[in-house]
């Protein structure tokens, strides 16, 4: 039997549902309920499209995830970069240490307020 398309009205609506928000009726992400239309829309959803828009949903909460480790991560290493460089500087692509270069350059030029502190 082949699959039931998804309707995109349907997955509009999904997209838009706070699954994690308590009681009985649906509320949008903002914190709206649902009007009875929508309510009634919702309820006719097949298993397949609450799958696909978990799927997508899901996909995209990793990827934010994903992005504020990679933020995090950076903001880490760069409070160290900045007391140490020399630690950094050797595993840097030849390229990477010239535009390194180039922005310390840079920074040197207004009295050096944002090049790295010496220990």
């Amino acid at each position: 039997m082949p699959a039931t398309p998804l309707r995109p009205h349907i997955m509009a609506l999904l997209f838009d549902m706070d699954f994690a928000h308590p009681g009985r009726s649906f509320h949008h992400l903002d914190g709206r309920p649902f009007t009875k239309e929508e309510q009634a829309l919702a309820n006719e959803a097949t298993l397949e499209e609450f799958e696909a828009a978990g799927a997508e949903i899901h996909t995209e909460v990793t990827q934010e995830i994903a992005d504020q480790a990679l933020s995090d991560a950076v903001d880490l290493l760069r409070k160290y970069f900045a007391q140490n460089p020399a630690v950094v500087i050797p595993y840097m692509t030849d390229e990477d240490r010239g535009q390194y270069e180039s922005l310390l350059s840079i920074a040197a030029a207004d009295g050096g307020r944002f090049l790295p502190r010496k220990n």
